[in-house]
This record gives C-alpha cells, structure tokens and sequence, in this order.
C-alpha cells in the first residue's frame, strides 16, 4: 500500500490535559512565586544536611503528621534541590499555601486534593506530546458521525458510544484487521512552541443551575502553544459516504469541522451560552477537541446519542450533557485545537517564539527510565 504523508502544524486553542496515568504527589513538591518544583530527595537531603538541618528533619518525619513534613520542606527548600518545574496560576499557588499550613484532621483529603494530574511527556526531552492516538481518535469520531448520518437503520440496547458492533456497522467490517480506518495513521506532535501550566478546572452546570462546581487542579497545556507532526492517508482509501466514497485530507478536514464545529461546539453555545471568538473564527478550518473533559458531545454521535446524566440521584440516557468544564483563570473550556497544513502562515508571535527558550529540560527521574528500559547507560 502506498500512503501520502501531509504535515501538519497544531495550534492549541484552549487548554489541553491528556493524562500519562501520573500524578504530581503533595508529598514531593513545592509550589513557590508561581512555580511547582518536584523535589529531588538525594539533592534535599544533602541540601538541609549541609545546613544542619538533618537531626530536625528527621524528628518532624518521625512525628507520621505529613502536613509538618510539607510544611517543614517549603520553609527549608531551593530551587538548586528540584528535578523538574512548572507554572501554576496564582489561585493554585494560594491554594496549596492554605492547605500546607492547615492542620486539619483528614490529612487523607488534603493530600487528594493537592494531587494533580500530569499531561503527558517524550521521555527524551522532557517536552509535552500529543499523542497521534488522540488526534485519531477524534478524527475516526468525525468520521463515524458523517457515516451515521446517512445511514440509520442499527437497532442496539446497549450504550452506543462505546459500542463496538455500531462502529463495525458503520464501516462495514467484521474483523479489526479490516478495520478501513487502518489507512489512516497519525503520528505524535511534538512540541515546537509553548509550554504546560497547573490551574483549576470547574464544571459548569447546563443552564447555571447554581449546583456546586466541583474543582480539580491539572497540568494542562497552555493555548497558542504549537505542535508539528504527520497525518498519513492510503491512496486508495474510501469509506461508505453515501454517493462520496474515495476519501482525501480536505474530505476529513470537512468531516471534523462537521463533527466538532457544526454539531459540538454549536450545542455546548446551544445550551451552556459558551461562546469562544477563537474557535467560531475557525468554522472554516481544521479542528478538533481533544483529551481529557472534551464532553460526551465530542465523543458520540449525534444519530445514536445516549448520554448519561444523574438526575433525581440516578443516571438517565440524555441527548445532552448535562455538564462542561473550563479552566478557571482563563474562562475556556478545554481541549480545543486547530490543525494548519504546511505551508499555512504559522500563527506565532515574536513573544511565543522567546517563550520557546524558556522551556525545561527533561525530569532526570524520565531520563533515567528511558535509559534503563534501553538497557543504556549514561
């Protein structure tokens, strides 16, 4: 099979997590003038022992109570003893300095609500990735929908946003080797400009039923940010599209500004009053939501909607979600890229381009597992 390559650049609209299944642990960082700094534990030790400081820590751990721990580190912490760094708003920064110095009975509650997600890295480098399994993921959902809408005759009991019998339906294969969607291939994008930050994530209630937001901290990627990598499509690669089978690039940029622009952006405007200039700018383009509190919008089809909602303290199928997330100090809701085929003009500022010098080096911790699972040494 012959593939054609298109490269591709991705700019980040809103802010993006997708998740490598890690956490920041509360236990190992600091946060400090808007700064989370991981501890390396060798370099601490040595750090407050040289200081004379050693007999101290060690009656404070003694003590079990990790909220003197934490408090103990950030009063006697440099920037000399991190491995790895990463700005957070100034509303995450005033909310761990509450926590370390609350002594609260449920030291359990504090530590869960100081972890916070990491977004996924390249090893090597230390740099945020998008990984092309994302990117696919929401160009193969696109792609579903156009198909549902032209056929609609499945009949299934099951929950049909991950139902695989329906995908098979629509793309008219039995076995996942036959899968058409095998033709198109998606590689990671790597970061070129930009960089990751912490913040606050809050539901919004549909209608702003005034029902309690609940929050969460994660690393997300910050938007303007740009990516570059490959989307790879076979020459003769088709799907069941009705009259409009053969299937090119500019008929899946199409597709997914169907999908993400016509049907889910327009209902979370719809029904949460959520309007963003940037992406309604982009109705003509390439875009995509992706990772992690996209909304169910995103992930199923509008023919074959069933969303679960809790109403009256149980879940009930719905056509729409009842909830949306956006990153507090922001005011964006999450997930939102645009995808430029080279020889676009790159949307980048002089500022962005001096941002790029400011990124980190890669976690020696990332390093050394890369290294160990490669049976290298330094």
């Amino acid at each position: 099979m012959k593939f054609k390559t298109y490269k591709f650049k991705l700019k980040v609209i809103s802010p993006i997590h997708i998740g490598n299944g890690e956490v920041y642990e509360p236990f190992r960082y600091v946060v400090k003038n808007k700064r989370l700094y991981e501890i390396d534990e060798i370099k601490y030790s040595k750090f407050i022992s040289d200081r004379g400081k050693g007999e101290e820590f060690l009656r404070v751990c003694s003590t079990g109570n990790i909220l003197k721990i934490r408090k103990f580190i950030y009063n006697n912490f440099s920037e000399e003893t991190a491995l790895f760094s990463v700005c957070v708003s100034e509303e995450y920064e005033n909310f761990y300095k509450k926590n370390i110095e609350n002594f609260a009975r449920n030291q359990d509650k504090i530590l869960n609500q100081l972890e916070i997600k990491r977004t996924q890295r390249n090893l090597v480098d230390g740099k945020a990735i998008i990984p092309g399994s994302s990117i696919k993921g929401a160009i193969r959902t696109a792609i579903l929908d156009a198909i549902a809408r032209v056929k609609e005759n499945y009949q299934s009991g099951g929950n049909e946003k991950n139902d695989r019998n329906l995908q098979r339906y629509l793309l008219g294969y039995r076995d996942a080797k036959e899968d058409p969607l095998r033709n198109l291939k998606v590689s990671d994008f790597t970061l070129v400009y930009g960089k990751t930050f912490v913040d606050r994530v809050v539901n919004i209630q549909k209608f702003g039923d005034g029902r309690r937001k609940v929050p969460q901290f994660l690393e997300m990627i910050e938007p303007d940010s740009i990516f570059e990598g490959t989307i790879s499509l076979e020459e003769n690669f088709s799907l069941p599209l009705g009259n409009r089978r053969k299937i090119d690039i500019k008929v899946i940029k199409n597709l997914c500004k169907e999908h993400f622009y016509s049907d889910v952006y327009q209902n979370e405007y719809k029904w949460f009053g959520y309007e963003n200039t940037n992406i309604s700018q982009l109705k003509e383009g390439f875009i995509l939501k992706l990772g992690m509190h996209t909304g169910a919008y995103a992930m199923t089809l509008s023919n074959y909607r069933k969303i679960k909602i809790r109403r009256n303290r149980r879940w009930v199928d719905a056509l729409h979600q009842g909830t949306t997330w956006k990153v507090n100090s922001l005011n964006l809701p999450l997930g939102w890229v645009a995808l430029l085929e080279e020889g676009s003009e790159e949307p980048i500022s002089v500022e962005e381009r001096m941002d790029a010098k400011k990124q980190i080096p890669a976690p020696k911790s990332d390093i050394e597992k890369l290294m160990k699972k490669f049976n290298r040494r330094r």
